[in-house]
């Protein structure tokens, strides 16, 4: 499976809750959550390279900086999380759409995965939500 990509979503658990000090760190190091954590964990062994998908940020890969903490999510569209069009310009642009195969952790609004599901970078979400897992 060196040739996936695996899609790790943020969550909310980050490291300026235990340290408020810590000051710019990178997006692996950033998220203490369990959820994250066991999906890096996932990412790392089997997929060939991973990204983070943040709610402010968009996609980013692992060393990617973040320079404080922040409460944005995708659950909470007043909280302005990162917009279609620059995920969709992310994919783009990082070359994501090249890798043969991805894997999304990640629940997005419904429908909003289209260019991932291309034949190009087949997606594939290991982890649903329960609602996400019924409209299917």
């Amino acid at each position: 499976m060196h040739d996936v990509l695996v899609i790790v979503p943020c969550g909310s658990s980050k490291i300026w809750s235990k340290q408020p000090d810590c000051g710019p760190i990178a997006a692996a190091d950033a998220y203490i959550g369990t959820p994250f954590k066991l999906n890096r964990e996932y990412a790392e062994c089997f997929g060939g390279a991973w990204v983070v998908l943040s709610a402010k940020y968009g996609f980013v890969l692992p060393e990617f900086e973040i320079p404080e903490s922040y409460e944005v999510t995708f659950k909470r569209p007043s909280t302005r999380p990162v917009n279609i069009e620059v995920l969709e310009r992310q994919v783009v642009e990082m070359h994501l759409i090249a890798i043969r195969s991805s894997l999304a952790s990640a629940a997005l609004p419904t429908g909003r995965l289209s260019l991932l599901h291309s034949p190009r970078a087949p997606c594939t979400s290991l982890f649903r939500s329960p609602a996400s897992r019924s409209e299917k």
